[in-house]
Protein backbone atom coordinates (compact mmCIF):
# COMPACT_ATOMS: atom_id res chain seq x y z
CA UNK A 1 0.00 0.00 0.00
CA UNK A 2 1.35 3.45 -1.00
CA UNK A 3 -0.46 6.86 -0.63
CA UNK A 4 -0.03 8.01 -4.33
CA UNK A 5 -0.35 6.60 -7.93
CA UNK A 6 3.14 7.28 -8.51
CA UNK A 7 4.84 5.46 -5.58
CA UNK A 8 2.25 2.45 -5.92
CA UNK A 9 3.46 2.67 -9.89
CA UNK A 10 7.21 2.62 -9.19
CA UNK A 11 6.72 -0.49 -6.43
CA UNK A 12 4.86 -2.33 -9.09
CA UNK A 13 7.60 -1.73 -11.87
CA UNK A 14 10.58 -2.88 -8.93
CA UNK A 15 8.62 -5.96 -8.57
CA UNK A 16 8.18 -7.06 -11.81
CA UNK A 17 11.94 -6.57 -12.83
CA UNK A 18 13.51 -7.75 -9.17
CA UNK A 19 10.83 -10.47 -8.72
CA UNK A 20 9.64 -11.44 -11.49
CA UNK A 21 9.01 -15.10 -10.63
CA UNK A 22 6.38 -13.95 -7.89
CA UNK A 23 5.05 -10.92 -10.11
CA UNK A 24 1.69 -12.12 -10.10
CA UNK A 25 1.27 -12.81 -6.20
CA UNK A 26 1.84 -9.60 -5.45
CA UNK A 27 0.60 -6.07 -6.18
CA UNK A 28 0.81 -2.77 -4.86
CA UNK A 29 -1.92 -0.70 -4.56
CA UNK A 30 -2.94 3.22 -3.23
CA UNK A 31 -5.14 2.59 -0.24
CA UNK A 32 -7.60 4.64 -1.92
CA UNK A 33 -7.57 2.03 -4.81
CA UNK A 34 -7.76 -0.72 -2.33
CA UNK A 35 -10.77 1.29 -0.42
CA UNK A 36 -12.70 1.44 -3.90
CA UNK A 37 -12.10 -1.90 -5.46
CA UNK A 38 -13.58 -3.55 -1.76
CA UNK A 39 -16.95 -1.07 -2.57
CA UNK A 40 -17.03 -2.52 -5.97
CA UNK A 41 -16.71 -5.87 -5.01
CA UNK A 42 -19.32 -5.42 -2.06
CA UNK A 43 -22.18 -3.64 -4.24
CA UNK A 44 -21.28 -5.23 -7.38
CA UNK A 45 -20.45 -2.29 -9.49
CA UNK A 46 -18.01 0.94 -9.22
CA UNK A 47 -19.42 3.45 -7.12
CA UNK A 48 -19.26 7.32 -8.99
CA UNK A 49 -16.78 9.87 -7.61
CA UNK A 50 -18.02 13.36 -7.24
CA UNK A 51 -16.87 15.63 -9.75
CA UNK A 52 -15.62 18.01 -6.49
CA UNK A 53 -13.02 15.62 -6.67
CA UNK A 54 -11.25 17.13 -9.63
CA UNK A 55 -13.29 20.13 -10.14
CA UNK A 56 -12.24 22.00 -6.72
CA UNK A 57 -13.84 25.35 -7.99
CA UNK A 58 -17.09 23.59 -7.92
CA UNK A 59 -16.57 22.18 -4.28
CA UNK A 60 -15.54 25.90 -3.53
CA UNK A 61 -18.72 26.71 -5.55
CA UNK A 62 -21.16 24.76 -3.34
CA UNK A 63 -19.58 25.60 -0.03
CA UNK A 64 -20.39 28.97 -0.76
CA UNK A 65 -23.70 28.68 -1.78
CA UNK A 66 -24.43 26.35 1.23
CA UNK A 67 -23.20 28.90 3.06
CA UNK A 68 -25.49 31.83 1.94
CA UNK A 69 -28.50 29.28 2.12
CA UNK A 70 -27.94 28.36 5.97
CA UNK A 71 -27.69 32.22 6.60
CA UNK A 72 -31.21 32.69 4.80
CA UNK A 73 -32.90 29.61 6.42
CA UNK A 74 -31.78 30.22 10.25
CA UNK A 75 -31.32 33.79 11.67
CA UNK A 76 -29.03 32.44 14.16
CA UNK A 77 -26.91 30.87 11.54
CA UNK A 78 -26.25 34.16 10.29
CA UNK A 79 -25.66 35.19 13.75
CA UNK A 80 -23.32 33.24 14.49
CA UNK A 81 -21.28 33.71 11.33
CA UNK A 82 -21.45 37.32 11.41
CA UNK A 83 -19.60 37.02 15.02
CA UNK A 84 -17.26 35.04 14.10
CA UNK A 85 -16.39 37.17 10.81
CA UNK A 86 -16.41 40.18 13.35
CA UNK A 87 -14.49 38.89 16.16
CA UNK A 88 -13.33 35.49 15.47
CA UNK A 89 -12.02 35.19 12.18
CA UNK A 90 -8.22 36.24 14.15
CA UNK A 91 -6.79 33.56 16.16
CA UNK A 92 -7.24 34.60 19.69
CA UNK A 93 -3.48 34.85 20.96
CA UNK A 94 -2.36 37.78 23.16
CA UNK A 95 0.98 38.64 24.42
CA UNK A 96 0.92 35.63 26.88
CA UNK A 97 1.76 33.55 23.90
CA UNK A 98 4.99 34.31 22.97
CA UNK A 99 8.43 34.49 23.97
CA UNK A 100 9.76 37.99 22.63
CA UNK A 101 8.19 41.15 21.19
CA UNK A 102 9.59 40.52 18.24
CA UNK A 103 7.08 37.12 17.89
CA UNK A 104 4.24 38.86 18.91
CA UNK A 105 4.81 42.12 16.93
CA UNK A 106 4.90 39.57 13.84
CA UNK A 107 1.67 38.14 14.76
CA UNK A 108 0.06 41.02 15.22
CA UNK A 109 1.63 42.33 11.82
CA UNK A 110 -0.63 38.94 9.93
CA UNK A 111 -3.94 40.53 11.65
CA UNK A 112 -6.65 42.67 10.41
CA UNK A 113 -7.29 44.26 13.84
CA UNK A 114 -9.58 46.71 12.48
CA UNK A 115 -13.14 47.03 14.10
CA UNK A 116 -16.85 47.06 13.10
CA UNK A 117 -16.21 51.06 13.42
CA UNK A 118 -12.87 51.13 10.80
CA UNK A 119 -10.95 51.65 13.63
CA UNK A 120 -7.48 49.81 14.11
CA UNK A 121 -6.94 48.30 17.78
CA UNK A 122 -3.67 46.96 18.89
CA UNK A 123 -4.50 43.29 20.35
CA UNK A 124 -6.93 40.77 19.32
CA UNK A 125 -8.83 40.81 23.08
CA UNK A 126 -9.34 44.85 22.41
CA UNK A 127 -11.04 43.66 18.60
CA UNK A 128 -13.43 41.45 20.25
CA UNK A 129 -14.26 43.84 22.69
CA UNK A 130 -14.49 46.18 20.30
CA UNK A 131 -16.89 44.16 17.77
CA UNK A 132 -19.17 43.08 20.16
CA UNK A 133 -19.95 46.62 21.85
CA UNK A 134 -20.49 47.01 18.13
CA UNK A 135 -22.95 44.72 17.65
CA UNK A 136 -24.68 45.29 20.61
CA UNK A 137 -25.32 49.23 19.78
CA UNK A 138 -23.44 50.15 22.83
CA UNK A 139 -21.78 53.55 22.15
CA UNK A 140 -17.58 53.47 22.66
CA UNK A 141 -14.66 55.76 22.36
CA UNK A 142 -11.53 54.07 21.66
CA UNK A 143 -8.53 55.19 23.77
CA UNK A 144 -10.00 58.24 24.06
CA UNK A 145 -8.57 60.38 27.13
CA UNK A 146 -10.05 60.17 31.10
CA UNK A 147 -12.15 62.75 32.00
CA UNK A 148 -9.45 64.06 34.32
CA UNK A 149 -6.40 65.49 33.27
CA UNK A 150 -3.63 63.20 34.98
CA UNK A 151 -0.53 64.47 33.40
CA UNK A 152 2.35 65.07 35.52
CA UNK A 153 6.02 64.79 35.08
CA UNK A 154 5.81 61.32 35.36
CA UNK A 155 3.11 60.15 33.01
CA UNK A 156 1.04 61.33 29.89
CA UNK A 157 -2.56 61.94 30.01
CA UNK A 158 -4.07 58.53 30.91
CA UNK A 159 -6.27 56.62 28.04
CA UNK A 160 -8.22 53.65 29.03
CA UNK A 161 -8.85 51.44 26.22
CA UNK A 162 -12.27 51.67 26.10
CA UNK A 163 -14.93 54.53 27.28
CA UNK A 164 -18.79 54.05 27.41
CA UNK A 165 -19.61 57.88 27.42
CA UNK A 166 -23.73 56.90 27.63
CA UNK A 167 -23.09 55.04 30.88
CA UNK A 168 -20.11 56.24 32.34
CA UNK A 169 -17.77 53.22 32.47
CA UNK A 170 -14.61 52.49 31.37
CA UNK A 171 -13.11 49.36 30.49
CA UNK A 172 -9.26 47.92 30.41
CA UNK A 173 -7.98 44.81 28.98
CA UNK A 174 -5.59 43.59 30.97
CA UNK A 175 -2.56 41.68 29.78
CA UNK A 176 -1.63 39.08 32.22
CA UNK A 177 -2.73 35.58 33.20
CA UNK A 178 -4.88 33.61 36.01
CA UNK A 179 -1.59 34.33 38.63
CA UNK A 180 -1.41 37.67 37.74
CA UNK A 181 1.74 36.80 35.50
CA UNK A 182 2.98 39.11 32.72
CA UNK A 183 3.90 38.14 29.29
CA UNK A 184 8.13 37.30 29.77
CA UNK A 185 8.87 40.85 28.36
CA UNK A 186 6.82 42.87 30.09
CA UNK A 187 8.36 44.16 33.72
CA UNK A 188 5.71 42.74 35.76
CA UNK A 189 6.49 44.55 38.63
CA UNK A 190 6.00 47.79 36.73
CA UNK A 191 2.91 46.72 34.81
CA UNK A 192 0.98 45.45 38.30
CA UNK A 193 2.52 49.10 39.74
CA UNK A 194 0.56 50.65 36.84
CA UNK A 195 -2.95 48.71 37.24
CA UNK A 196 -2.92 49.60 40.72
CA UNK A 197 -2.34 53.35 40.16
CA UNK A 198 -5.41 53.39 37.71
CA UNK A 199 -7.92 51.55 40.18
CA UNK A 200 -6.90 53.70 42.95
CA UNK A 201 -7.71 56.59 40.54
CA UNK A 202 -10.97 55.78 39.30
CA UNK A 203 -11.65 54.90 43.28
CA UNK A 204 -10.66 58.39 43.94
CA UNK A 205 -12.61 60.06 41.04
CA UNK A 206 -15.47 57.69 42.07
CA UNK A 207 -15.84 56.51 38.29
CA UNK A 208 -16.44 52.87 37.20
CA UNK A 209 -13.67 51.02 35.58
CA UNK A 210 -14.13 46.83 34.25
CA UNK A 211 -11.59 44.76 34.16
CA UNK A 212 -10.58 42.25 31.49
CA UNK A 213 -7.57 39.93 30.89
CA UNK A 214 -5.96 38.35 28.27
CA UNK A 215 -6.79 34.50 29.60
CA UNK A 216 -10.28 35.07 29.28
CA UNK A 217 -9.14 35.02 25.91
CA UNK A 218 -7.97 31.82 25.44
CA UNK A 219 -10.42 30.20 28.06
CA UNK A 220 -13.21 31.65 25.57
CA UNK A 221 -14.90 33.58 28.19
CA UNK A 222 -14.22 37.44 26.90
CA UNK A 223 -17.34 38.39 25.46
CA UNK A 224 -19.18 36.04 28.24
CA UNK A 225 -17.24 37.80 30.56
CA UNK A 226 -17.87 41.18 29.16
CA UNK A 227 -21.79 40.82 28.60
CA UNK A 228 -22.35 39.67 32.33
CA UNK A 229 -20.40 42.76 33.37
CA UNK A 230 -22.08 45.10 31.38
CA UNK A 231 -25.61 43.35 32.79
CA UNK A 232 -24.60 44.21 36.05
CA UNK A 233 -24.39 47.70 35.00
CA UNK A 234 -28.28 47.42 33.76
CA UNK A 235 -26.22 48.43 30.20
CA UNK A 236 -29.42 48.35 27.73
CA UNK A 237 -27.93 46.82 24.51
CA UNK A 238 -29.78 47.58 20.42
CA UNK A 239 -28.33 44.77 18.86
CA UNK A 240 -27.76 46.48 15.14
CA UNK A 241 -29.53 44.54 11.89
CA UNK A 242 -27.85 41.17 11.19
CA UNK A 243 -29.06 40.75 7.53
CA UNK A 244 -27.51 44.47 6.36
CA UNK A 245 -24.51 43.50 8.40
CA UNK A 246 -23.71 40.40 6.77
CA UNK A 247 -24.47 41.07 3.43
CA UNK A 248 -21.74 44.08 4.67
CA UNK A 249 -19.05 41.51 5.84
CA UNK A 250 -19.29 39.30 2.48
CA UNK A 251 -18.95 42.19 0.23
CA UNK A 252 -16.65 44.08 2.05
CA UNK A 253 -14.49 41.30 2.99
CA UNK A 254 -14.49 39.38 -0.22
CA UNK A 255 -11.03 37.68 0.38
CA UNK A 256 -11.30 37.00 4.10
CA UNK A 257 -14.75 35.26 3.07
CA UNK A 258 -13.25 33.69 0.03
CA UNK A 259 -10.61 32.30 2.40
CA UNK A 260 -13.27 31.35 5.05
CA UNK A 261 -14.89 29.10 2.69
CA UNK A 262 -11.68 27.34 1.60
CA UNK A 263 -10.90 26.98 5.46
CA UNK A 264 -14.43 25.13 5.38
CA UNK A 265 -13.38 23.22 2.03
CA UNK A 266 -9.88 21.80 3.92
CA UNK A 267 -11.59 21.05 7.19
CA UNK A 268 -14.32 19.24 5.63
CA UNK A 269 -11.71 16.87 3.77
CA UNK A 270 -9.51 16.08 7.35
CA UNK A 271 -12.09 15.78 9.48
CA UNK A 272 -13.83 13.09 6.68
CA UNK A 273 -10.13 11.82 6.42
CA UNK A 274 -9.79 10.81 9.85
CA UNK A 275 -13.26 9.39 10.71
CA UNK A 276 -13.92 11.74 13.01
CA UNK A 277 -16.85 12.32 15.32
CA UNK A 278 -18.71 15.76 15.71
CA UNK A 279 -19.78 14.94 19.14
CA UNK A 280 -16.91 13.23 20.11
CA UNK A 281 -14.77 16.81 18.82
CA UNK A 282 -17.25 19.11 20.91
CA UNK A 283 -16.93 17.09 23.98
CA UNK A 284 -13.02 17.46 23.42
CA UNK A 285 -13.21 20.65 23.33
CA UNK A 286 -15.41 21.08 26.57
CA UNK A 287 -12.78 19.53 28.31
CA UNK A 288 -9.95 22.19 27.53
CA UNK A 289 -8.69 23.74 24.57
CA UNK A 290 -7.33 27.05 23.18
CA UNK A 291 -9.56 29.66 22.19
CA UNK A 292 -12.70 27.86 22.81
CA UNK A 293 -15.37 30.13 21.84
CA UNK A 294 -13.57 30.95 18.15
CA UNK A 295 -13.37 26.99 17.72
CA UNK A 296 -16.84 26.42 18.73
CA UNK A 297 -18.09 28.89 16.65
CA UNK A 298 -16.47 27.03 13.69
CA UNK A 299 -17.84 23.64 14.73
CA UNK A 300 -21.56 25.63 14.83
CA UNK A 301 -20.89 26.96 11.03
CA UNK A 302 -19.33 23.71 9.70
CA UNK A 303 -21.57 20.81 10.72
CA UNK A 304 -24.85 22.10 8.96
CA UNK A 305 -22.32 22.36 6.02
CA UNK A 306 -21.21 18.95 6.51
CA UNK A 307 -25.15 17.85 6.65
CA UNK A 308 -25.81 19.51 3.46
CA UNK A 309 -22.11 17.90 1.84
CA UNK A 310 -23.59 14.42 2.82
CA UNK A 311 -26.82 14.74 1.74
CA UNK A 312 -25.59 16.53 -1.55
CA UNK A 313 -23.52 12.78 -1.70
CA UNK A 314 -26.18 11.04 -1.30
CA UNK A 315 -28.46 12.59 -3.43
CA UNK A 316 -25.96 12.53 -6.40
CA UNK A 317 -24.70 8.56 -5.68
CA UNK A 318 -21.68 9.52 -5.74
CA UNK A 319 -18.83 9.06 -2.86
CA UNK A 320 -15.33 10.42 -2.02
CA UNK A 321 -11.87 9.86 -1.67
CA UNK A 322 -12.71 9.70 1.96
CA UNK A 323 -15.76 7.75 1.69
CA UNK A 324 -13.64 5.09 -0.08
CA UNK A 325 -11.38 4.28 2.86
CA UNK A 326 -14.36 4.78 5.23
CA UNK A 327 -17.21 2.53 3.68
CA UNK A 328 -13.97 0.00 2.83
CA UNK A 329 -13.30 -0.34 6.79
CA UNK A 330 -17.08 -1.05 7.74
CA UNK A 331 -17.38 -3.70 5.00
CA UNK A 332 -13.96 -4.91 5.90
CA UNK A 333 -15.53 -4.89 9.91
CA UNK A 334 -18.66 -6.92 9.36
CA UNK A 335 -16.70 -9.97 7.49
CA UNK A 336 -17.84 -9.05 4.09
CA UNK A 337 -15.03 -8.96 2.47
CA UNK A 338 -13.31 -12.14 1.40
CA UNK A 339 -9.75 -12.17 0.92
CA UNK A 340 -6.46 -14.06 1.10
CA UNK A 341 -3.48 -11.45 1.94
CA UNK A 342 -1.26 -12.86 4.79
CA UNK A 343 1.30 -9.70 4.55
CA UNK A 344 0.52 -5.80 4.21
CA UNK A 345 3.44 -4.17 3.31
CA UNK A 346 2.80 0.07 3.69
CA UNK A 347 5.43 2.45 2.34
CA UNK A 348 6.39 6.12 3.91
CA UNK A 349 4.41 4.86 7.22
CA UNK A 350 4.82 8.50 8.58
CA UNK A 351 2.41 9.97 6.45
CA UNK A 352 -0.74 7.18 7.81
CA UNK A 353 -3.75 9.47 8.69
CA UNK A 354 -6.37 8.24 11.45
CA UNK A 355 -8.62 6.84 8.26
CA UNK A 356 -5.82 4.84 6.91
CA UNK A 357 -5.20 3.12 10.03
CA UNK A 358 -8.59 2.32 11.19
CA UNK A 359 -8.66 0.69 7.32
CA UNK A 360 -5.44 -1.50 8.44
CA UNK A 361 -6.43 -2.52 11.62
CA UNK A 362 -9.75 -3.47 10.03
CA UNK A 363 -7.93 -6.05 7.41
CA UNK A 364 -5.26 -7.35 10.32
CA UNK A 365 -8.39 -8.38 12.41
CA UNK A 366 -10.05 -9.90 9.65
CA UNK A 367 -7.74 -13.19 9.34
CA UNK A 368 -5.78 -14.72 11.77
CA UNK A 369 -1.76 -14.16 11.79
CA UNK A 370 -1.99 -11.46 9.67
CA UNK A 371 1.68 -9.27 9.22
CA UNK A 372 1.92 -5.75 8.89
CA UNK A 373 5.28 -4.66 7.36
CA UNK A 374 5.39 -1.08 7.77
CA UNK A 375 8.48 1.59 6.53
CA UNK A 376 9.06 5.09 7.55
CA UNK A 377 10.68 7.88 9.04
CA UNK A 378 8.97 10.44 11.57
CA UNK A 379 11.98 12.57 10.67
CA UNK A 380 10.36 13.18 6.89
CA UNK A 381 7.03 13.76 8.51
CA UNK A 382 5.70 16.62 6.99
CA UNK A 383 1.86 16.20 5.76
CA UNK A 384 0.32 17.19 9.07
CA UNK A 385 -2.13 19.11 6.95
CA UNK A 386 -3.35 17.01 5.01
CA UNK A 387 -4.30 14.78 7.82
CA UNK A 388 -1.05 12.59 9.16
CA UNK A 389 -1.32 12.07 12.26
CA UNK A 390 2.14 11.39 13.37
CA UNK A 391 1.78 9.18 16.63
CA UNK A 392 0.73 6.14 14.89
CA UNK A 393 4.16 5.72 13.61
CA UNK A 394 6.25 7.17 17.02
CA UNK A 395 3.84 5.15 19.25
CA UNK A 396 3.23 2.26 16.68
CA UNK A 397 3.34 -0.52 19.38
CA UNK A 398 0.16 1.41 21.22
CA UNK A 399 -2.01 1.05 17.63
CA UNK A 400 -0.33 -2.25 16.61
CA UNK A 401 0.35 -4.41 18.92
CA UNK A 402 2.77 -6.37 19.19
CA UNK A 403 4.97 -5.09 17.15
CA UNK A 404 9.24 -5.31 16.81
CA UNK A 405 11.10 -1.96 15.18
CA UNK A 406 14.26 -2.32 13.12
CA UNK A 407 15.90 1.01 12.75
CA UNK A 408 17.61 1.73 9.66
CA UNK A 409 20.61 4.00 10.76
CA UNK A 410 22.60 4.84 8.06
CA UNK A 411 21.87 7.30 5.51
CA UNK A 412 23.30 7.74 1.59
CA UNK A 413 21.27 11.64 1.37
CA UNK A 414 23.64 13.81 3.10
CA UNK A 415 26.88 14.18 4.89
CA UNK A 416 27.80 13.99 7.98
CA UNK A 417 28.15 18.00 8.56
CA UNK A 418 24.34 18.42 7.38
CA UNK A 419 23.58 15.48 9.40
CA UNK A 420 24.62 17.40 12.71
CA UNK A 421 23.20 20.11 12.17
CA UNK A 422 19.68 19.14 10.78
CA UNK A 423 19.52 16.34 13.27
CA UNK A 424 20.37 18.34 16.57
CA UNK A 425 17.24 20.86 15.39
CA UNK A 426 15.02 17.62 14.64
CA UNK A 427 15.71 15.85 18.02
CA UNK A 428 14.93 19.13 19.87
CA UNK A 429 10.86 18.18 19.30
CA UNK A 430 10.53 15.98 22.20
CA UNK A 431 7.53 13.89 19.81
CA UNK A 432 10.12 12.81 17.34
CA UNK A 433 12.38 9.61 17.92
CA UNK A 434 15.75 10.10 19.02
CA UNK A 435 18.14 8.55 16.78
CA UNK A 436 21.97 8.01 16.15
CA UNK A 437 22.33 8.41 12.49
CA UNK A 438 25.77 7.77 10.61
CA UNK A 439 26.54 9.42 6.72
CA UNK A 440 27.45 7.49 4.09
CA UNK A 441 29.63 10.50 3.04
CA UNK A 442 32.26 12.32 5.49
CA UNK A 443 33.09 15.63 5.01
CA UNK A 444 36.47 17.72 6.95
CA UNK A 445 34.97 21.06 6.08
CA UNK A 446 31.58 22.39 6.99
CA UNK A 447 28.36 22.16 4.73
CA UNK A 448 26.03 24.28 6.95
CA UNK A 449 26.27 28.57 6.67
CA UNK A 450 23.57 30.90 8.50
CA UNK A 451 23.30 34.19 6.97
CA UNK A 452 21.93 36.62 9.22
CA UNK A 453 20.18 39.48 7.18
CA UNK A 454 20.18 41.76 11.05
CA UNK A 455 23.50 43.53 9.55
CA UNK A 456 21.63 44.16 6.38
CA UNK A 457 18.86 45.70 7.49
CA UNK A 458 21.34 48.36 9.41
CA UNK A 459 22.77 49.23 6.01
CA UNK A 460 18.93 49.95 4.45
CA UNK A 461 18.99 53.59 6.05
CA UNK A 462 16.81 55.13 2.57
CA UNK A 463 13.85 52.69 3.36
CA UNK A 464 11.83 53.68 6.21
CA UNK A 465 9.22 51.10 6.58
CA UNK A 466 10.46 47.93 8.56
CA UNK A 467 8.55 45.27 6.80
CA UNK A 468 10.12 46.71 3.57
CA UNK A 469 13.45 47.27 4.49
CA UNK A 470 13.74 42.99 6.09
CA UNK A 471 12.12 42.17 2.80
CA UNK A 472 14.70 44.06 0.76
CA UNK A 473 17.54 43.01 2.97
CA UNK A 474 16.25 39.39 1.98
CA UNK A 475 17.27 39.33 -1.33
CA UNK A 476 19.88 41.83 -0.84
CA UNK A 477 21.37 38.59 1.23
CA UNK A 478 20.23 35.83 -1.21
CA UNK A 479 21.48 37.50 -4.40
CA UNK A 480 25.12 38.15 -2.69
CA UNK A 481 24.89 34.15 -1.83
CA UNK A 482 24.01 33.14 -5.46
CA UNK A 483 26.94 35.28 -6.77
CA UNK A 484 29.53 33.56 -4.59
CA UNK A 485 27.96 30.45 -5.61
CA UNK A 486 28.20 31.23 -9.27
CA UNK A 487 32.12 31.76 -8.44
CA UNK A 488 32.75 29.01 -7.09
CA UNK A 489 31.14 26.93 -9.83
CA UNK A 490 33.11 28.99 -12.18
CA UNK A 491 36.30 28.06 -10.53
CA UNK A 492 35.61 24.62 -10.79
CA UNK A 493 34.37 24.79 -14.95
CA UNK A 494 30.50 23.35 -13.73
CA UNK A 495 27.06 24.34 -13.82
CA UNK A 496 25.60 23.77 -10.44
CA UNK A 497 22.17 23.01 -8.92
CA UNK A 498 20.74 25.41 -6.83
CA UNK A 499 17.38 24.45 -4.76
CA UNK A 500 15.86 27.48 -2.75
CA UNK A 501 13.12 26.52 -0.87
CA UNK A 502 10.60 28.71 1.32
CA UNK A 503 8.04 28.26 3.60
CA UNK A 504 5.31 29.31 0.76
CA UNK A 505 5.00 29.42 -3.55
CA UNK A 506 7.21 31.94 -4.76
CA UNK A 507 4.46 34.39 -5.69
CA UNK A 508 2.71 34.15 -1.68
CA UNK A 509 6.15 34.83 -0.22
CA UNK A 510 6.20 38.54 1.34
CA UNK A 511 10.20 38.98 0.97
CA UNK A 512 9.92 38.45 -2.56
CA UNK A 513 7.24 40.69 -3.45
CA UNK A 514 8.02 41.90 -7.15
CA UNK A 515 10.65 39.84 -7.06
CA UNK A 516 11.24 36.82 -10.17
CA UNK A 517 13.67 34.36 -8.79
CA UNK A 518 13.64 32.01 -12.45
CA UNK A 519 14.44 35.47 -14.06
CA UNK A 520 17.92 35.29 -12.50
CA UNK A 521 20.77 35.17 -15.05
CA UNK A 522 23.94 33.30 -13.12
CA UNK A 523 25.81 30.89 -15.94
CA UNK A 524 27.08 28.69 -14.00
CA UNK A 525 23.79 28.04 -11.84
CA UNK A 526 20.76 26.15 -12.47
CA UNK A 527 18.49 27.35 -9.98
CA UNK A 528 14.30 26.21 -8.95
CA UNK A 529 12.75 27.78 -5.95
CA UNK A 530 10.31 24.86 -4.29
CA UNK A 531 8.04 24.94 -1.27
CA UNK A 532 9.21 23.12 1.52
CA UNK A 533 6.62 20.41 0.73
CA UNK A 534 7.39 20.28 -2.81
CA UNK A 535 11.08 19.43 -2.09
CA UNK A 536 10.75 16.06 -0.33
CA UNK A 537 13.13 13.78 -2.18
CA UNK A 538 14.65 16.23 -4.44
CA UNK A 539 18.56 16.80 -4.34
CA UNK A 540 20.87 19.54 -5.60
CA UNK A 541 24.57 20.93 -5.41
CA UNK A 542 23.37 23.66 -3.13
CA UNK A 543 20.01 24.44 -0.31
CA UNK A 544 18.94 27.58 0.67
CA UNK A 545 16.43 27.39 2.97
CA UNK A 546 14.92 30.79 2.34
CA UNK A 547 13.01 33.23 5.08
CA UNK A 548 13.75 31.35 8.19
CA UNK A 549 11.67 33.17 10.65
CA UNK A 550 10.56 31.99 13.82
CA UNK A 551 7.18 31.31 14.47
CA UNK A 552 7.11 31.42 10.42
CA UNK A 553 9.59 29.16 9.10
CA UNK A 554 10.31 26.34 10.35
CA UNK A 555 6.22 26.69 11.28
Amino acid sequence: LAFGNKAALEMNERIADRLSVSAGLLKASTFHALGNQILANHYGVKRSITSFTEQPAQFTKFIDSTLSSLAEQSFQFKSTLVHYFSSLSTPGKSDLDFESIEEYNEFLSGCRLVTLNNEWVKSVGELRIANYLALNGIKYQYETPYKIDTRSVERRQYQPDFYLPDIDIYIEYLGLDEHNNTAPYIDKDEYLASLEWKRQLHASNKTTMLELYTYQLKRGQLQLLLAAALDEHDVIRSPIEIDTLFQQLKEANSSQWQGFVDLLQRFLGLYKEGQFDIDLVRSKLMKGGYDVERTQAFLDIFEPVLIAYQEHLASTECIDFSDMIAEATAIIEKGDFQHSYTHILVDEFQDISEGRAKLLKALLASKPNMRLFAVGDDWQSIYRFNGADLSLFTEFPAAFTPATMVPLDKTFRFNDKIHEVSSRFVMNNPAQIKKDITTHEQLNAPAVRLVDIKKEIETLTSITNMKDKKNQAYINVLQRALSTLNRSANQKSKVASVLIIGRFRQENTAQLKGFDISKLSYTHLNISYVTAHASKGLEADYVILFGVDTGVFPS
